[in-house]
This record gives structure tokens, sequence and C-alpha cells, in this order.
């Protein structure tokens, strides 16, 4: 595969703290199916991830059925005071077509809850 090539490419010449391009390692891998790879590369410490790596990870966990694991990255993420955590998850809606299940709503009610803004989460 090409894109493992590439990937060793990256490693090799230490390309692997740029968060773009392990944005894009997230994705391809996501995109073929190859979650162990994904969260390989999501996983490495050498770059700081942003809102895009931890929606990319999520919705390829969801995309492929995956649930469980898909909610625990989001509570992992929520966890880490990623703030753009209802941005992410929006577009994890609109972007991917992810139908949300009830531990993710949960997830942004609390999320909003600690932010002081239950209001927005619908709950009165």
């Amino acid at each position: 595969m090409a894109g493992k090539q590439i990937h060793g490419f990256v490693i090799i010449n230490e390309f692997n703290h740029q968060v773009s391009l392990n944005n894009a390692l997230i994705d391809m891998y996501c995109k073929c199916g190859d979650l162990s790879y994904a969260k390989r590369v999501f996983d490495n410490d050498a770059y700081c991830k942003d809102e895009i790596s931890w929606s990319l990870i999520i919705a390829g966990y969801g995309l492929h059925g995956k649930g469980n694991e898909a909610v625990s990255l989001f509570n992992g993420m929520l966890q880490m005071g990623i703030k753009e955590g209802l941005n992410i998850y929006n577009s994890t809606v609109t972007v991917y077509g992810i139908s949300p299940i009830m531990e993710a709503c949960a997830c942004v009610a609390d999320m909003l809850g600690r932010a002081g803004q239950l209001d927005r989460a619908g709950v009165h």
C-alpha cells in the first residue's frame, strides 16, 4: 500500500511532529478501514493533536461500527479539555453523517453542563 510507504517516509525523515501530516495519515488509514494504524498515528506523542485529529479518529471508529470506541475517544477528548468538543460533535453529525447515539448526546450534555451552558443542551 502506497499510504504505508508514505507513512514510513514520514517516520524515517522525522516529519511525524507535523499535525496536518498526521491528520492526513489518520484520515487515510480510517478511510482504508485500518483503524489500528490510524490509532497508532493518533497516539503518537510527537505532535499536539488538534480538533481535526480528534474528529478524524472519532469519526473513523464511528464509521466502521466501533461506536463504543468512538464514544470512549470522545470522552477522552472531553477529559483533555478540548474546547471545540461541540464543533467536533457537530461535524461528525453534519460532515460525516453519523447519527448520534445516546452516549454521545450524554457526553455533549455533560460538556455543556461543565461549561455552565445546560440551556444549550436542551436540559431544563
